[in-house]
């Protein structure tokens, strides 16, 4: 076996890892709210619900049949955990298990994501910053970077092993370089990012691909991040990440290379090893989250 089928396996088994190790501890956390008192208060106190609020049952979705998307197939459920109560609706949460402190919230290719912005906001995407998210995913519509982007002066570092510049060898720019080769691009993408930030910020910790109208247990109003033994309202960093904008990643050897949100990140992600574009793939991070809820108070 060759050394990139080797790192296919791993990845492909390390996912698989990651998955089944999620919702056993999905299941472990169904059973703790109905049993530990001060648990299920802090989620009573988060959503706000009167003292005499108890739950009645927790549901993991994990062996539900995956919801219907607003494109018309199945998608995953944004909800980890329904927790019914005596009174009320059900309490809805998004679950980041406790052995991490941060991880992936929203992933797919770039056609879709922009098709669900489109559809939440009801806007269309603008040319320029449709163009500017192609360069940034690869999607260069079978050109080489450097003839999609003829005024690119690329800012990437070298990959040593394959003795290429970054963004030549991954055929898409880096952020920083679209900022200093492409500034009105550049301008005119963070503001697109800011004026839907409460709708990519929906998408990524609520709703992701779900159909709204189809079934309110699959989306999230609730997230409850482990390592930090709280929860937090998916309103509340909506509502935090507003004022907020959007820059490029300024440390570490391949700086420049991904868009800092308010809560996390976004970069590309190759499924494969060496061919076709990047996905569009946003990250939480738990100190990012914790942050700007601070700063928003």
């Amino acid at each position: 076996m060759s050394k990139s089928d080797n790192r296919k396996r791993n990845r492909s088994s390390g996912w698989r890892h990651a998955i089944q190790d999620g919702h056993a501890y999905e299941d472990i956390f169904a059973k703790k709210i109905l049993e530990d008192n001060s648990l299920f208060g802090m989620l009573r106190e988060t959503a706000d619900l009167s003292e005499k609020t108890y739950p009645i049952k927790a549901v993991p979705t994990h062996n539900r049949e995956m919801p219907l998307s607003i494109f018309g197939d199945r998608t995953t459920a944004k909800t980890d955990v329904n927790v019914f109560v005596n009174e009320g609706n059900p309490l809805d949460i998004s679950i980041k298990k406790p052995s991490t402190k941060s991880g992936q919230v929203l992933l797919c290719k770039l056609a879709r994501f922009l098709s669900l912005i489109e559809h939440k906001s009801g806007k269309p995407i603008p040319a320029n910053v449709r163009w500017t998210l192609k360069a940034l995913f690869g999607e260069t519509d079978g050109m080489s970077i450097t003839v999609y982007a003829p005024e690119a002066k690329l800012l990437s570092p070298q990959i040593k092993r394959h003795k290429l510049q970054a963004e030549v060898y991954q055929n898409r720019l880096y952020p920083s370089t679209i900022a200093g080769s492409y500034p009105s691009h550049w301008d005119e993408l963070k503001a697109w990012f800011s004026e839907h930030m409460a709708e990519i910020t929906d998408c990524c910790f609520r709703s992701g691909m779900c159909d709204d109208n189809s079934d309110s247990l699959t989306t999230a109003e609730f997230i409850y991040i482990g390592y930090l033994n709280k929860f937090y309202t998916v309103k509340s960093i909506v509502e935090a990440s507003l004022t907020c904008e959007v820059n490029y990643s300024q440390t570490g050897y391949y700086k420049g290379s991904t868009i800092l949100m308010p809560w996390g990140f976004l970069q590309g992600h190759r499924p494969g090893e060496n061919d076709g574009p990047y996905q569009v793939q946003f990250h939480w991070r738990g100190k990012d989250i914790l942050e700007l809820l601070k700063n928003a108070n």
